[in-house]
């Protein structure tokens, strides 16, 4: 007996030893708590940040995009304010020249460079088709495929949808505009009957394309509503009086790595 109480109060002693001790690290665990502590300490919590790209994966699975602006470096189609020719007649050369900006993926633009390449385009042009005026979309993607190697097709639309699910893709377009009913109030007036802007983003709040409007100083990000935009695509059918009875044809324009 007397042994078992000795056994005993040993026994107690070292229960109340090992009590006291401090717990032994493991350095393969970590708590849940303690890792989201270690990596705010870090600078960034990365189980709150696998959450948030989760979150925004489904959101972007369920919903479509809502306002999209893609940059696109701007100079308006007379870098120098002079609208004589070949400026007054430039807007397809200055889209293609910004498209080809785009589709380089370059993010600047200088008005120098602007006025040397229209005068490049516009040579081209007067070499293999005779004139630079006025050409549809057919033949702007042409040029613009065969100057600078870009990837631009021209084809049809049926409504803003399509124009909005091309921007998404992460293209640009190019629209031809009968260019008075888009009633910019920068234009010199009444505005021309032919016209070309640059399309590079939508807003669903405000019901607006964004495009790059070469038609003015003030047009880089110029924003037309949606129907004025609709109703103002019209491909050019070979006159310029015509201009109304042109088909709802754009180009697109794919961003390349080169």
């Amino acid at each position: 007996m007397k042994w078992f109480f000795v056994i005993g109060i040993v026994m107690s002693l070292v229960v109340v030893y090992r009590w006291h001790l401090p717990p032994t690290e493991n350095p393969f665990y970590r708590t849940p708590f303690d890792r989201v502590q270690g990596d705010r300490a870090g600078g960034m919590n990365k189980t709150d940040k696998t959450n948030r790209t989760d979150r925004t994966d489904r959101t972007d699975r369920t919903n479509k995009m809502r306002r999209l602006i893609i940059p696109v470096p701007f100079q308006p189609q007379a870098p120098f304010a002079d609208w004589n020719e070949p400026w007054n007649e430039a807007c397809e050369e200055a889209a293609l020249v910004l498209a080809n900006r785009f589709a380089r993926n370059l993010t600047t633009l200088t008005p120098e460079e602007m006025r040397d390449e229209i005068l490049q385009l516009v040579k081209y042009q007067n070499e293999h088709y005779g004139d630079y005026e006025d050409s549809d979309a057919g033949r702007t993607a042409e040029i613009g495929r065969a100057v600078y190697g870009i990837n631009a097709e021209a084809e049809k639309v049926k409504n803003v949808e399509e124009i909005k699910t091309l921007l998404r893709d992460g293209n640009i377009v190019i629209a031809p505009m009968a260019g008075r009913l888009l009633n910019n109030p920068y234009f010199r007036q009444p505005g021309p009957l032919y016209h070309m802007v640059v399309v590079r983003g939508f807003d669903d709040e405000q019901q607006e394309f964004v495009t790059n409007d070469v038609g003015t100083r003030r047009g880089e990000g110029y924003r037309y509503p949606y129907a004025t935009l609709w109703n103002a695509l019209h491909d050019f059918p070979g006159e310029k009086e015509r201009i109304l009875r042109g088909d709802k044809r754009i180009m697109v324009i794919k961003s390349q790595p080169w």
